[in-house]
Protein backbone atom coordinates (compact mmCIF):
# COMPACT_ATOMS: atom_id res chain seq x y z
CA UNK A 1 0.00 0.00 0.00
CA UNK A 2 1.44 3.38 -1.01
CA UNK A 3 1.18 6.39 1.32
CA UNK A 4 -1.22 9.17 0.37
CA UNK A 5 0.98 11.90 -1.20
CA UNK A 6 -1.44 14.61 -0.05
CA UNK A 7 -0.52 13.89 3.56
CA UNK A 8 3.13 14.79 3.09
CA UNK A 9 3.11 18.34 1.78
CA UNK A 10 6.59 19.91 2.04
CA UNK A 11 8.29 21.40 3.80
CA UNK A 12 8.47 18.94 6.78
CA UNK A 13 9.43 20.10 10.31
CA UNK A 14 11.68 18.56 12.88
CA UNK A 15 10.29 17.57 16.30
CA UNK A 16 12.10 20.52 17.85
CA UNK A 17 10.63 22.95 15.31
CA UNK A 18 7.09 21.64 15.89
CA UNK A 19 7.55 21.75 19.67
CA UNK A 20 8.82 25.33 19.41
CA UNK A 21 5.73 26.36 17.45
CA UNK A 22 3.47 24.70 20.04
CA UNK A 23 5.42 26.42 22.83
CA UNK A 24 4.96 29.81 21.16
CA UNK A 25 1.25 29.19 20.70
CA UNK A 26 0.74 28.15 24.32
CA UNK A 27 2.82 30.95 25.77
CA UNK A 28 1.01 33.47 23.55
CA UNK A 29 -2.51 32.11 23.93
CA UNK A 30 -2.25 31.16 27.64
CA UNK A 31 0.09 33.79 28.98
CA UNK A 32 -2.16 34.47 31.94
CA UNK A 33 -4.16 31.61 33.49
CA UNK A 34 -5.69 30.99 36.90
CA UNK A 35 -6.39 27.35 37.83
CA UNK A 36 -7.75 25.67 40.97
CA UNK A 37 -6.61 22.18 41.92
CA UNK A 38 -5.24 19.95 44.63
CA UNK A 39 -1.46 19.72 45.16
CA UNK A 40 -0.06 16.24 44.58
CA UNK A 41 3.42 14.74 44.02
CA UNK A 42 5.14 17.71 45.67
CA UNK A 43 8.92 17.67 45.08
CA UNK A 44 11.49 20.21 46.24
CA UNK A 45 14.64 20.03 44.09
CA UNK A 46 18.15 20.67 45.38
CA UNK A 47 18.19 23.83 43.27
CA UNK A 48 15.30 25.22 45.33
CA UNK A 49 12.75 24.92 42.51
CA UNK A 50 9.48 23.20 43.38
CA UNK A 51 7.61 20.73 41.18
CA UNK A 52 4.08 19.43 41.77
CA UNK A 53 0.85 18.45 40.02
CA UNK A 54 -2.51 20.17 40.30
CA UNK A 55 -5.32 17.61 40.12
CA UNK A 56 -9.05 17.37 40.25
CA UNK A 57 -11.35 14.41 39.66
CA UNK A 58 -10.94 14.52 35.86
CA UNK A 59 -7.46 15.82 34.96
CA UNK A 60 -3.94 16.68 36.11
CA UNK A 61 -1.63 19.59 35.26
CA UNK A 62 2.13 19.66 35.87
CA UNK A 63 3.41 22.81 37.56
CA UNK A 64 6.77 24.39 38.33
CA UNK A 65 7.48 27.06 40.93
CA UNK A 66 10.89 28.68 40.61
CA UNK A 67 13.06 29.06 43.69
CA UNK A 68 12.11 32.66 44.47
CA UNK A 69 8.38 32.00 44.30
CA UNK A 70 8.79 28.68 46.13
CA UNK A 71 10.29 30.56 49.07
CA UNK A 72 7.49 33.11 49.04
CA UNK A 73 4.66 30.55 49.02
CA UNK A 74 6.28 27.75 51.08
CA UNK A 75 3.49 27.77 53.69
CA UNK A 76 0.91 26.89 51.01
CA UNK A 77 2.88 23.98 49.59
CA UNK A 78 1.58 20.74 51.13
CA UNK A 79 0.19 17.49 49.79
CA UNK A 80 -3.61 17.56 49.50
CA UNK A 81 -3.95 21.34 49.81
CA UNK A 82 -6.34 22.98 47.38
CA UNK A 83 -4.81 26.14 45.89
CA UNK A 84 -5.45 28.67 43.15
CA UNK A 85 -2.36 29.05 40.96
CA UNK A 86 -1.70 32.00 38.65
CA UNK A 87 0.85 31.77 35.88
CA UNK A 88 1.45 30.96 32.24
CA UNK A 89 1.49 27.77 30.22
CA UNK A 90 4.79 26.67 28.74
CA UNK A 91 6.28 23.61 27.07
CA UNK A 92 9.22 21.63 28.48
CA UNK A 93 10.77 20.72 25.14
CA UNK A 94 13.04 17.76 26.20
CA UNK A 95 9.98 15.72 27.20
CA UNK A 96 7.39 17.40 25.01
CA UNK A 97 5.23 18.16 28.05
CA UNK A 98 3.30 21.28 28.79
CA UNK A 99 3.36 22.74 32.27
CA UNK A 100 2.15 25.73 34.25
CA UNK A 101 4.89 28.12 35.33
CA UNK A 102 3.39 29.39 38.56
CA UNK A 103 3.85 33.09 39.48
CA UNK A 104 1.47 33.19 42.43
CA UNK A 105 -0.48 30.94 44.84
CA UNK A 106 -3.32 31.41 47.24
CA UNK A 107 -5.39 28.90 49.28
CA UNK A 108 -8.63 27.61 47.76
CA UNK A 109 -9.96 25.52 50.68
CA UNK A 110 -9.37 21.87 51.47
CA UNK A 111 -8.78 19.47 48.57
CA UNK A 112 -11.48 17.10 47.38
CA UNK A 113 -9.48 14.00 48.28
CA UNK A 114 -8.71 15.42 51.71
CA UNK A 115 -12.37 16.32 52.24
CA UNK A 116 -13.44 12.81 51.33
CA UNK A 117 -10.81 11.36 53.71
CA UNK A 118 -12.04 13.55 56.58
CA UNK A 119 -15.66 12.61 55.96
CA UNK A 120 -15.00 8.86 55.99
CA UNK A 121 -12.75 9.16 59.04
CA UNK A 122 -15.38 11.13 60.99
CA UNK A 123 -18.12 8.62 60.11
CA UNK A 124 -16.14 5.52 61.10
CA UNK A 125 -14.75 7.17 64.24
CA UNK A 126 -18.29 7.97 65.37
CA UNK A 127 -19.19 4.29 64.92
CA UNK A 128 -16.25 3.25 67.16
CA UNK A 129 -14.19 1.46 64.49
CA UNK A 130 -11.03 3.26 65.64
CA UNK A 131 -11.59 2.61 69.37
CA UNK A 132 -8.66 1.09 71.20
CA UNK A 133 -10.85 -1.37 73.12
CA UNK A 134 -11.88 -3.16 69.93
CA UNK A 135 -8.28 -3.64 68.78
CA UNK A 136 -7.02 -7.20 69.24
CA UNK A 137 -3.54 -8.18 70.44
CA UNK A 138 -1.22 -9.85 67.97
CA UNK A 139 -0.40 -13.54 68.45
CA UNK A 140 2.91 -13.96 70.25
CA UNK A 141 4.43 -16.39 67.78
CA UNK A 142 2.13 -17.03 64.82
CA UNK A 143 2.86 -20.15 62.77
CA UNK A 144 0.80 -19.13 59.69
CA UNK A 145 -0.16 -15.63 58.49
CA UNK A 146 -1.90 -14.12 55.47
CA UNK A 147 -0.25 -11.48 53.27
CA UNK A 148 -2.62 -9.15 51.38
CA UNK A 149 -0.69 -7.14 48.81
CA UNK A 150 0.32 -6.95 45.17
CA UNK A 151 2.56 -9.82 44.05
CA UNK A 152 4.35 -7.38 41.71
CA UNK A 153 5.17 -4.61 44.20
CA UNK A 154 8.24 -3.94 46.31
CA UNK A 155 6.33 -4.45 49.57
CA UNK A 156 5.99 -8.21 49.13
CA UNK A 157 9.77 -8.60 48.72
CA UNK A 158 10.45 -6.48 51.81
CA UNK A 159 7.99 -8.49 53.89
CA UNK A 160 9.21 -11.90 52.68
CA UNK A 161 12.86 -10.95 53.24
CA UNK A 162 12.13 -9.67 56.75
CA UNK A 163 10.14 -12.75 57.77
CA UNK A 164 12.71 -15.09 56.24
CA UNK A 165 15.45 -13.46 58.33
CA UNK A 166 13.51 -13.05 61.61
CA UNK A 167 10.97 -15.90 61.62
CA UNK A 168 11.78 -18.58 59.02
CA UNK A 169 9.27 -21.02 60.58
CA UNK A 170 6.29 -18.77 59.78
CA UNK A 171 4.18 -19.99 56.84
CA UNK A 172 2.76 -17.27 54.56
CA UNK A 173 -0.51 -17.50 52.63
CA UNK A 174 -0.53 -14.88 49.85
CA UNK A 175 -3.84 -13.25 48.95
CA UNK A 176 -2.91 -11.24 45.82
CA UNK A 177 -4.71 -8.00 45.07
CA UNK A 178 -4.32 -4.62 43.41
CA UNK A 179 -3.04 -1.90 45.76
CA UNK A 180 -4.02 1.22 43.83
CA UNK A 181 -6.57 2.29 41.25
CA UNK A 182 -10.33 2.20 41.10
CA UNK A 183 -10.57 -1.61 41.37
CA UNK A 184 -8.13 -1.97 44.27
CA UNK A 185 -10.61 -1.47 47.18
CA UNK A 186 -13.01 -4.11 45.85
CA UNK A 187 -10.20 -6.61 45.35
CA UNK A 188 -8.87 -6.04 48.87
CA UNK A 189 -12.38 -6.44 50.32
CA UNK A 190 -12.69 -9.74 48.38
CA UNK A 191 -9.30 -10.89 49.75
CA UNK A 192 -10.42 -10.12 53.32
CA UNK A 193 -13.66 -12.03 52.72
CA UNK A 194 -11.63 -15.02 51.53
CA UNK A 195 -9.48 -14.67 54.65
CA UNK A 196 -12.61 -14.80 56.81
CA UNK A 197 -13.73 -18.03 55.14
CA UNK A 198 -10.34 -19.80 55.27
CA UNK A 199 -8.71 -18.51 58.48
CA UNK A 200 -10.05 -21.21 60.79
CA UNK A 201 -9.63 -24.00 58.26
CA UNK A 202 -6.03 -23.08 57.35
CA UNK A 203 -4.98 -22.04 60.86
CA UNK A 204 -4.19 -18.45 59.88
CA UNK A 205 -3.52 -16.44 63.05
CA UNK A 206 -2.96 -12.89 61.69
CA UNK A 207 -2.76 -10.93 58.42
CA UNK A 208 -0.53 -8.24 56.91
CA UNK A 209 -2.17 -5.54 54.74
CA UNK A 210 0.77 -3.75 53.07
CA UNK A 211 1.94 -1.71 50.12
CA UNK A 212 4.90 0.57 49.40
CA UNK A 213 4.96 4.35 49.35
CA UNK A 214 3.26 6.58 46.81
CA UNK A 215 1.39 9.81 46.31
CA UNK A 216 -1.85 10.49 48.22
CA UNK A 217 -3.75 9.54 45.06
CA UNK A 218 -1.92 6.20 44.93
CA UNK A 219 -2.90 5.49 48.56
CA UNK A 220 -6.55 6.52 48.16
CA UNK A 221 -7.61 2.88 47.86
CA UNK A 222 -6.78 2.45 51.57
CA UNK A 223 -9.20 5.23 52.52
CA UNK A 224 -12.17 3.29 51.17
CA UNK A 225 -15.07 2.86 53.63
CA UNK A 226 -15.93 -0.69 52.49
CA UNK A 227 -12.29 -1.74 52.98
CA UNK A 228 -12.28 -0.26 56.49
CA UNK A 229 -15.39 -2.25 57.43
CA UNK A 230 -13.89 -5.44 55.98
CA UNK A 231 -10.75 -4.93 58.11
CA UNK A 232 -12.89 -4.43 61.23
CA UNK A 233 -14.82 -7.64 60.45
CA UNK A 234 -11.70 -9.77 59.97
CA UNK A 235 -11.63 -12.89 62.20
CA UNK A 236 -7.89 -12.47 62.82
CA UNK A 237 -5.85 -9.40 63.83
CA UNK A 238 -4.77 -7.16 60.94
CA UNK A 239 -1.42 -5.34 60.83
CA UNK A 240 -1.37 -2.47 58.31
CA UNK A 241 1.81 -1.21 56.72
CA UNK A 242 0.76 1.26 54.04
CA UNK A 243 3.22 3.70 52.47
CA UNK A 244 5.74 5.50 54.65
CA UNK A 245 5.61 6.58 58.28
CA UNK A 246 4.06 9.97 57.42
CA UNK A 247 1.22 8.36 55.44
CA UNK A 248 -1.84 7.64 57.59
CA UNK A 249 -4.82 6.01 55.90
CA UNK A 250 -8.26 4.93 57.07
CA UNK A 251 -6.99 1.33 56.87
CA UNK A 252 -4.22 2.23 59.34
CA UNK A 253 -6.73 3.70 61.79
CA UNK A 254 -9.10 0.71 61.77
CA UNK A 255 -6.41 -2.01 61.72
CA UNK A 256 -5.57 -3.74 65.00
CA UNK A 257 -1.96 -2.54 64.77
CA UNK A 258 -0.48 0.11 62.47
CA UNK A 259 3.14 -0.14 61.31
CA UNK A 260 5.02 2.71 59.60
CA UNK A 261 6.12 0.57 56.62
CA UNK A 262 5.62 -2.94 55.20
CA UNK A 263 8.96 -3.94 56.70
CA UNK A 264 7.84 -2.55 60.06
CA UNK A 265 4.63 -4.60 59.85
CA UNK A 266 6.60 -7.80 59.26
CA UNK A 267 8.90 -6.92 62.17
CA UNK A 268 5.92 -6.38 64.52
CA UNK A 269 4.38 -9.73 63.63
CA UNK A 270 7.70 -11.59 64.02
CA UNK A 271 8.79 -9.86 67.23
CA UNK A 272 7.93 -12.85 69.40
CA UNK A 273 10.08 -15.18 67.27
CA UNK A 274 13.12 -12.90 67.51
CA UNK A 275 12.73 -12.76 71.31
CA UNK A 276 12.45 -16.55 71.59
CA UNK A 277 16.23 -17.23 71.96
CA UNK A 278 16.45 -14.63 74.74
CA UNK A 279 13.41 -16.10 76.51
CA UNK A 280 14.82 -19.63 76.19
CA UNK A 281 18.15 -18.45 77.58
CA UNK A 282 16.35 -16.77 80.50
CA UNK A 283 14.32 -19.91 81.17
CA UNK A 284 17.48 -22.02 81.03
CA UNK A 285 19.18 -19.78 83.58
CA UNK A 286 16.11 -19.88 85.83
CA UNK A 287 15.98 -23.68 85.52
CA UNK A 288 19.67 -24.00 86.39
CA UNK A 289 19.21 -21.74 89.40
CA UNK A 290 16.16 -23.75 90.54
CA UNK A 291 18.09 -27.02 90.13
CA UNK A 292 21.02 -25.68 92.15
CA UNK A 293 18.68 -24.54 94.91
CA UNK A 294 16.87 -27.90 94.86
CA UNK A 295 20.15 -29.83 95.04
CA UNK A 296 21.33 -27.66 97.92
CA UNK A 297 18.04 -28.22 99.77
CA UNK A 298 18.14 -31.97 99.19
CA UNK A 299 21.80 -32.19 100.25
CA UNK A 300 20.97 -30.36 103.48
CA UNK A 301 18.01 -32.67 104.04
CA UNK A 302 20.25 -35.70 103.42
CA UNK A 303 22.78 -34.38 105.92
CA UNK A 304 20.06 -34.02 108.53
CA UNK A 305 18.81 -37.56 107.85
CA UNK A 306 22.34 -38.95 108.06
CA UNK A 307 22.76 -37.32 111.46
CA UNK A 308 19.58 -39.06 112.62
CA UNK A 309 20.46 -42.42 111.01
CA UNK A 310 22.39 -45.03 113.03
CA UNK A 311 24.57 -47.22 110.83
CA UNK A 312 24.24 -51.03 111.33
CA UNK A 313 27.97 -51.17 112.11
CA UNK A 314 27.45 -48.66 114.92
CA UNK A 315 24.60 -50.76 116.27
CA UNK A 316 26.81 -53.87 116.13
CA UNK A 317 29.61 -52.05 117.94
CA UNK A 318 27.19 -50.98 120.66
CA UNK A 319 25.93 -54.57 121.00
CA UNK A 320 29.51 -55.81 121.33
CA UNK A 321 30.22 -53.26 124.03
CA UNK A 322 27.13 -54.41 125.89
CA UNK A 323 28.22 -58.06 125.49
CA UNK A 324 31.66 -57.27 126.84
CA UNK A 325 30.05 -55.50 129.80
CA UNK A 326 27.85 -58.52 130.47
CA UNK A 327 30.88 -60.82 130.24
CA UNK A 328 32.80 -58.68 132.71
CA UNK A 329 29.82 -58.61 135.09
CA UNK A 330 29.44 -62.41 134.77
CA UNK A 331 33.11 -63.01 135.49
CA UNK A 332 32.95 -60.72 138.51
CA UNK A 333 29.83 -62.52 139.74
CA UNK A 334 31.56 -65.89 139.40
CA UNK A 335 34.57 -64.67 141.34
CA UNK A 336 32.31 -63.17 143.96
CA UNK A 337 30.35 -66.45 144.23
CA UNK A 338 33.59 -68.44 144.57
CA UNK A 339 34.86 -66.10 147.25
CA UNK A 340 31.59 -66.33 149.12
CA UNK A 341 31.70 -70.12 148.85
CA UNK A 342 35.21 -70.16 150.30
CA UNK A 343 34.06 -67.92 153.14
CA UNK A 344 31.15 -70.25 153.86
CA UNK A 345 33.54 -73.20 153.72
CA UNK A 346 35.86 -71.53 156.21
CA UNK A 347 32.88 -70.86 158.45
CA UNK A 348 31.89 -74.49 158.23
CA UNK A 349 35.46 -75.51 159.10
CA UNK A 350 35.31 -73.31 162.12
CA UNK A 351 31.91 -74.64 163.15
CA UNK A 352 33.20 -78.13 162.60
CA UNK A 353 36.19 -77.52 164.73
CA UNK A 354 34.02 -75.99 167.41
CA UNK A 355 31.59 -78.90 167.43
CA UNK A 356 34.47 -81.36 167.49
CA UNK A 357 32.77 -83.99 165.40
CA UNK A 358 34.26 -87.28 164.62
CA UNK A 359 37.44 -86.21 162.94
CA UNK A 360 37.70 -88.98 160.39
CA UNK A 361 34.13 -88.76 159.20
CA UNK A 362 34.07 -85.01 159.00
CA UNK A 363 37.44 -84.98 157.31
CA UNK A 364 36.25 -87.43 154.72
CA UNK A 365 33.22 -85.31 154.11
CA UNK A 366 35.37 -82.23 154.02
CA UNK A 367 37.73 -83.82 151.53
CA UNK A 368 34.76 -84.79 149.38
CA UNK A 369 33.47 -81.22 149.55
CA UNK A 370 36.91 -79.91 148.75
CA UNK A 371 37.13 -82.16 145.69
CA UNK A 372 33.61 -81.37 144.50
CA UNK A 373 33.77 -77.61 145.02
CA UNK A 374 36.52 -76.74 142.45
CA UNK A 375 34.92 -79.09 139.96
CA UNK A 376 31.51 -77.58 140.53
CA UNK A 377 32.94 -74.09 140.23
CA UNK A 378 34.80 -75.02 137.05
CA UNK A 379 31.64 -76.55 135.63
CA UNK A 380 29.66 -73.44 136.53
CA UNK A 381 32.29 -71.24 134.93
CA UNK A 382 32.38 -73.48 131.85
CA UNK A 383 28.60 -73.36 131.59
CA UNK A 384 28.65 -69.57 131.78
CA UNK A 385 31.38 -69.44 129.10
CA UNK A 386 29.31 -71.66 126.80
CA UNK A 387 26.29 -69.45 127.42
CA UNK A 388 28.34 -66.37 126.61
CA UNK A 389 29.62 -68.01 123.39
CA UNK A 390 26.09 -68.93 122.39
CA UNK A 391 25.00 -65.37 122.99
CA UNK A 392 27.96 -64.12 120.96
CA UNK A 393 27.09 -66.51 118.10
CA UNK A 394 23.48 -65.33 118.18
CA UNK A 395 24.58 -61.72 118.28
CA UNK A 396 26.92 -62.25 115.35
CA UNK A 397 24.13 -64.01 113.45
CA UNK A 398 21.98 -60.95 114.02
CA UNK A 399 24.73 -58.61 112.79
CA UNK A 400 23.15 -56.78 109.74
CA UNK A 401 26.55 -56.39 108.10
CA UNK A 402 27.16 -60.13 108.23
CA UNK A 403 23.77 -60.70 106.64
CA UNK A 404 24.55 -58.11 103.96
CA UNK A 405 27.87 -59.85 103.18
CA UNK A 406 25.93 -63.01 102.39
CA UNK A 407 24.15 -61.18 99.54
CA UNK A 408 21.17 -59.74 101.38
CA UNK A 409 20.14 -56.09 100.97
CA UNK A 410 18.66 -53.72 103.55
CA UNK A 411 15.72 -51.84 101.94
CA UNK A 412 14.44 -48.54 103.29
CA UNK A 413 12.48 -45.56 102.02
CA UNK A 414 13.97 -42.11 101.42
CA UNK A 415 13.19 -41.14 105.02
CA UNK A 416 15.32 -44.04 106.39
CA UNK A 417 12.37 -46.26 107.46
CA UNK A 418 13.27 -49.96 106.97
CA UNK A 419 10.82 -51.72 104.60
CA UNK A 420 10.00 -55.35 105.49
CA UNK A 421 6.85 -56.05 103.45
CA UNK A 422 5.61 -55.58 99.89
CA UNK A 423 2.63 -53.82 101.43
CA UNK A 424 4.95 -50.89 102.21
CA UNK A 425 5.86 -50.49 98.53
CA UNK A 426 4.16 -48.61 95.71
CA UNK A 427 4.94 -48.29 92.02
CA UNK A 428 7.38 -45.49 91.08
CA UNK A 429 8.38 -45.18 94.75
CA UNK A 430 12.00 -44.15 95.40
CA UNK A 431 13.82 -46.61 97.73
CA UNK A 432 17.35 -46.92 99.20
CA UNK A 433 19.31 -50.21 98.96
CA UNK A 434 21.97 -50.80 101.64
CA UNK A 435 24.76 -53.26 100.62
CA UNK A 436 27.62 -54.38 102.83
CA UNK A 437 30.00 -52.05 100.95
CA UNK A 438 27.76 -49.08 100.05
CA UNK A 439 24.30 -47.95 99.09
CA UNK A 440 22.23 -47.28 95.94
CA UNK A 441 18.99 -45.50 95.01
CA UNK A 442 16.27 -47.35 93.05
CA UNK A 443 12.68 -46.95 91.83
CA UNK A 444 9.91 -49.56 92.22
CA UNK A 445 8.59 -50.54 88.77
CA UNK A 446 6.19 -53.23 90.04
CA UNK A 447 5.08 -55.12 93.18
CA UNK A 448 4.30 -58.86 93.37
CA UNK A 449 2.90 -60.33 96.56
CA UNK A 450 3.46 -64.00 97.33
CA UNK A 451 0.49 -66.25 98.05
Amino acid sequence: MKPDPTLFVPPAETVGQLTQRIKECLETGFSEVNVIGEISGLTLAASGHCYFTLKDETAALRCVLWRRQATMFARLLAEGHSVEAAGELSVYAPRGEYQLVVRGLKPAGAGLLWQRFLAVRAKLEAEGLFAAERKRPLPRRPRRIALITSPAGDAIHDVLRTLRQRAPLVEIVLLPTLVQGAEAPAQMVAALALLGEAAARLGIEAALLVRGGGSPEDLMAYNDEALARAIAASPVPIVSGVGHEADVSIADLVADVRAPTPTGAAMLLSQGWTELPLELDLLARRLQRALRERLLTENQRLDRLQLRLTHPAARLSEARRRLEGLHARLTAAQRRTLAESRLRLDALHRRLAAARPTLAGHRARLDAFAQRLPRAAAQAIEAQHRRIERLADRLEALDPKAVLERGYVLVSDTAGQVLTSTGQLAERQDIRLEFHDGRAMAEVVGVEKSD
